[in-house]
């Protein structure tokens, strides 16, 4: 059947309408009304739109934060042996500097058993290195000196090269005795430091003479029946 033009498709409509209307307990049969215009068919797909221009950079955003530490990685492969180094350069042979200033002298006599009264007593021979040394000198062994009557008194000193020491003092020591006749062999030590000796050999000896103005010398006697001995040594000042 032909489609209806739009006059008679508009009449149509209003008598339709009008049915409705007065009969409305009636259900309308047997009209039929054509839609017009008709559904078309779906059209084709249009052709591909052009492409669009690109966006502009954006911000740089934050770092993020901190990974968790990882897990140790596994051991690795052990590397071969190297090869053997050149030989190193031959160094300087070592200075003890401590050694060097550190000399020590010493001469022991056994039972000397000297009545001396006034004179040399024991004597030891040392070089010394330097100018700017002191020698610390230390003579150890028995002394004994009796009174007889107002001679009371006995005296040991040490001498270098024959002369006493003045820097900074002498080196000496003097037994004093109230009682006549008493006999008392003493272990004693006599000791001291001398500075501004000359370098070169030096004879270190130890005498025995009067004692301070005041006192008689008395009988002196050294060594008795022991070792008695010289310690010299040259230190830094």
């Amino acid at each position: 059947m032909a489609p209806l033009n739009p006059s008679l498709q508009a009449v149509c409509a209003l008598l339709l309408l009008g049915v409705c209307l007065a009969t409305p307990d009636v259900q309308p049969t047997g009209v039929n009304c054509a839609v017009w215009p008709p559904a078309g068919r779906d059209g084709r797909d249009g052709l591909p739109g052009t492409a669009g221009v690109n966006g502009r950079d954006s911000m740089p955003g934050r770092d993020g934060r901190d990974g968790f530490p990882g897990e140790a990685g596994a051991p690795g492969v052990a590397g071969e042996k190297g090869e053997k180094g050149l030989p190193g350069i031959i160094g300087v042979s070592g200075v003890c500097e401590e050694c060097e200033r550190r000399k020590i002298y010493q001469c022991t006599w056994d039972a000397s058993n000297d009545g001396t009264d006034i004179g040399v007593i024991h004597q030891c021979a040392v070089k010394k290195r330097t100018n700017t040394t002191g020698l610390h000198v230390r003579w150890s062994g028995n002394l004994r000196n009796i009174k007889s009557g107002g001679n009371d008194c006995s005296r040991w000193y040490i001498t270098f090269n024959e002369a006493e020491c003045n820097n900074p003092a002498r080196i000496d020591a003097q037994i004093y005795d109230s009682t006549d006749g008493h006999n008392m062999h003493i272990p004693s030590s006599i000791e001291g430091i001398c500075y501004m000796l000359p370098a070169g050999p030096v004879l270190v000896q130890l005498h025995t003479g009067d004692c301070r103005p005041g006192h008689g010398h008395g009988d002196t006697y050294t060594g008795w029946e022991s070792v008695s001995r010289m310690i010299v040594e040259e230190i830094e000042m």
